[in-house]
Order: C-alpha cells, then sequence, then structure tokens
C-alpha cells in the first residue's frame, strides 16, 4: 500500500508539473504575440493604422460623384403569349382552348444613364469616417406583338374571371417604367492588415424607394372594330432599415489598386399597389376592375462591386483626387408585387411575389479629399 500510495502521489506531481509548464508556455506564447503587434504599431500607435487619406491642413471632408450605366433585369413580366398553333376555329380565350407551342413575350429594358453622388467626413476618432450617398436610376422599356398567321395571342393580366369581347386578340403591347432611388448613411474605418492590402468595414442605414408602373393593351378584332382591354398597374415600395458590408483593395503599383466590396441590407417598409382594368371602345371607356393593396413587409438587399482604382496626392498633399472604373450588381428581392389573377372560379387566388430586380453594369467613380 505504501508503494501504490507513492506512485500515486508522482503521477499527481508529475501532471501538475506538466500543466503548470504547458499553462507557461501558453502564457509565454501569448506574451510573444502581443510583443510582436506592438512593434508592428504605426506612427499613430494604433495595432492598425488607418489607411484612409490624410491631407494637410485640410477640412477632413470629402466628395465623390458617379456615372451608372446599368441595365435592369425583373421576373414575372410575361404580358402576353404568342401561340403558333391553330385552335380549330375556337377562340382562344373560350373553354377547350388549349396552349400547344407558345412564347411567353417580355418587356425588356435597354441599357440607361444613372447618377451617384456622396459626401464625407473624416472624424478624429480612432480614424473613422462618416458618408451619406445618393442614388437616382430611372428605366423604361415598350415591347408589342402581334397574332402569328394560323395562331393567336393569350393575354396573361387580364382578369379571367371578367370575360374579354367577343372576338380575336390581334395585337398585344406592354409599357414598363422603373424610378429607383436610394440614400446610404455609413459608418466605417480603413485600416492596413498588411503592407499592400486595406479593408474599411462598415455600417449603417439603407433607404430605398422603388417606384413601378406597368400598362398593358389587348386589342380585340369584332366585326371590323377594335375593342381594347387596358391593366394598368402600379407598385411604390418604401423602406428603411440596417445595412453592413466591407470594402478591400489591394495595391499593386504605385498608385494603382484593385477594389472589391459588398454588403447586405434588410429593410422594412411597405408598399402601395394598384391594379384596375379598362375597357375601351371608339366611344367609351368602362371600369372593369379596381383592387389595391398596402402590405407592410421587410425585403433583402444585396451590393457588389469590383475593379480597377487609381489615386494620387497633389499640390503638397492638400488634396486627394481618386478614380476609379468597375462593374456593380444589385439585388432587390421579390419586389414584383403586381397582381395576377389565377382563377375564374376562385376569384380570391392571386399571385403577387412573382420575382427580384436586379441591376447590373458599369461605374466610373471620381473621389476628390480636401
Amino acid at each position: 500500500m505504501q508503494k501504490l500510495f507513492s506512485l500515486v502521489a508522482s503521477l499527481v506531481a508529475f501532471t501538475s508539473i506538466v500543466n503548470a509548464d504547458y499553462d507557461d508556455a501558453q502564457l509565454r506564447n501569448l506574451e510573444n504575440r502581443v510583443t510582436v503587434l506592438e512593434q508592428k504599431k504605426g506612427c499613430n500607435g494604433m495595432i492598425n493604422p488607418s489607411a484612409r487619406p490624410v491631407v494637410d491642413d485640410g477640412a477632413d471632408l470629402f466628395i465623390s460623384a458617379d456615372f451608372l450605366y446599368w441595365r435592369c433585369h425583373e421576373n414575372g413580366l410575361g404580358y402576353v403569349i404568342k401561340n403558333g398553333g391553330a385552335f380549330s376555329g375556337q377562340n382562344p380565350e373560350s373553354v377547350g382552348a388549349v396552349l400547344n407551342s407558345g412564347k411567353i413575350k417580355n418587356v425588356h429594358p435597354d441599357w440607361r444613364a444613372g447618377f451617384r453622388v456622396g459626401v464625407g467626413y473624416n472624424l478624429d476618432h480612432d480614424g473613422w469616417d462618416l458618408s451619406a450617398n445618393w442614388t437616382r436610376y430611372y428605366t423604361h422599356a415598350h415591347n408589342e406583338t402581334f397574332a402569328p398567321i394560323g395562331g393567336t395571342l393569350i393575354p396573361a393580366f387580364i382578369n379571367p374571371a371578367i370575360a374579354p369581347p367577343v372576338g380575336t386578340l390581334v395585337e398585344a403591347e406592354a409599357h414598363w417604367k422603373l424610378h429607383l432611388n436610394v440614400i446610404d448613411f455609413e459608418l466605417g474605418r480603413e485600416f492596413f492588415v498588411s503592407r499592400c492590402m486595406t479593408i474599411r468595414p462598415f455600417g449603417g442605414l439603407k433607404t430605398a424607394w422603388l417606384n413601378q408602373k406597368m400598362r398593358t393593351e389587348y386589342d380585340y378584332l369584332t366585326a371590323g372594330t377594335v375593342q381594347t382591354i387596358e391593366p394598368k398597374m402600379s407598385s411604390n415600395f418604401w423602406g428603411i432599415g440596417l445595412m453592413g458590408g466591407l470594402d478591400s483593395e489591394w495595391k499593386f503599383s504605385e498608385g494603382w489598386s484593385i477594389y472589391a466590396s459588398g454588403d447586405i441590407a434588410l429593410l422594412y417598409g411597405y408598399y402601395k399597389i394598384r391594379d384596375r382594368e379598362y375597357g375601351i371602345t371608339s366611344t367609351a371607356q368602362t371600369t372593369r376592375l379596381k383592387v389595391k393593396d398596402d402590405p407592410t413587409i421587410g425585403r433583402a438587399i444585396t451590393d457588389l462591386a469590383a475593379g480597377l482604382r487609381w489615386e494620387e496626392m497633389f499640390s503638397c498633399d492638400s488634396f486627394r483626387l481618386r478614380i476609379q472604373a468597375g462593374w456593380e450588381q444589385h439585388m432587390y428581392f421579390s419586389q414584383n408585387q403586381f397582381i395576377k389573377f389565377t382563377d375564374a372560379l376562385e376569384q380570391g387566388i392571386f399571385v403577387s411575389n412573382q420575382g427580384d430586380i436586379s441591376f447590373e453594369g458599369w461605374v466610373l467613380n471620381a473621389q476628390f479629399d480636401f
């Protein structure tokens, strides 16, 4: 028993010594890492020195302007089906009509210009900066199609519970436009993570106005006269919410660098949705449908950008000029809220969330620090 007790006591003592050595090694490792970081401090005493430009005797202000050349895409804007097959003499809107060889016609917005302007201030505290940016982009599109020989057109936005004119749909048109306004408020700090790389985490608020209108015209030929069904839809969204993201820059030559940035925002907002449908003849106009919806809901927005940057200090470091060009991609999720009724028997069945909106294209930016 004495030998067993001595053995146990020796093992306990050995374990304590090993653990003490391990703890001492961990502590020494931590102290060494702190020492290395302290040795790498910048001239301002920061472990990660600020990378923002500092002009001599300046106002700590900067202004920026962007020229945008974007294109917009949106799901769910198909307004008519161009069916190439015959219906054996049946009215395509009547019961028993069959879609057998069709192609959906959509509106296709072209490339259009927009702009973004901003102003910012460099704070004294820890190299932080405040900025505000306003983005404005307007676009529109138009498309029309005619019934093919031996085929017909099938409308997509007419309420199926209301009978269309007796006749043949010979022409369909769609007119769509969109207005986008976005304001970003950011608080961030740019700092060095290596000799040639900087990052700038930031957070803040984003508010956005996204207004859409779509008008379609369906022309029916009846006994030599034309009657038109004209649905008019609008969807106006406004929201505000938190935003967070990261800017990065890789310097590869004197004054030249590659930049990349991304952020996500969650907006709380509301829609103002209106759907009206009119019947138009040469002598009169009647209202066939009037529906409205005003939901309150949250929406997500993502932004990505990358490109090439050049910057230079001049006039004895009293000013800085930065010019960059790149590509941007912006996603506005679940923004197609145009109402589409789907069933003639269950009139309360409709579809509203039909897709997302994306903006992508080129951007040319200039920023001036003074």
